[in-house]
C-alpha cells in the first residue's frame, strides 16, 4: 500500500485526511463537485502532486495528470491498486 510519509497526509478540503492511497480512493468516491472542483481546475490538480511528490508514484501520477472529473481519477486509481503487486 502506497503510503505518505507523516506530515505529508492528503487534507482534502472537506476537513477529511488520507495517509495512504487506498484511505484517499475511498474519500474520492465521497466527493461533491464542488469539492472536486477545489483540488481539480485549470489552475490546480492537488491530486497529481500529491501521488508525484508525496507518494512518489510517478506512473500513477502521469495517468492522472490530465484527467478531469472525480469518475476518471476514481477509475485510474482503482485500476492502479487493482494491479499493484501486494506488499
Amino acid at each position: 500500500m502506497l503510503i505518505a510519509p507523516i506530515g505529508q497526509e492528503f487534507r482534502f478540503c472537506n476537513g477529511r485526511a488520507s495517509g495512504n492511497l487506498m484511505d484517499f480512493l475511498s474519500v474520492l468516491k465521497t466527493l461533491s463537485l464542488g469539492d472536486f472542483s477545489y483540488h481539480v481546475n485549470s489552475e490546480k490538480n492537488d491530486f497529481f502532486n500529491w501521488i508525484f511528490y508525496s507518494l512518489n508514484e510517478r506512473g500513477l501520477a502521469g495517468k492522472i495528470k490530465n484527467l478531469k472529473t472525480n469518475a476518471a481519477f476514481i477509475r485510474s486509481i482503482g485500476t492502479f491498486l487493482k494491479k499493484k503487486p501486494k506488499a
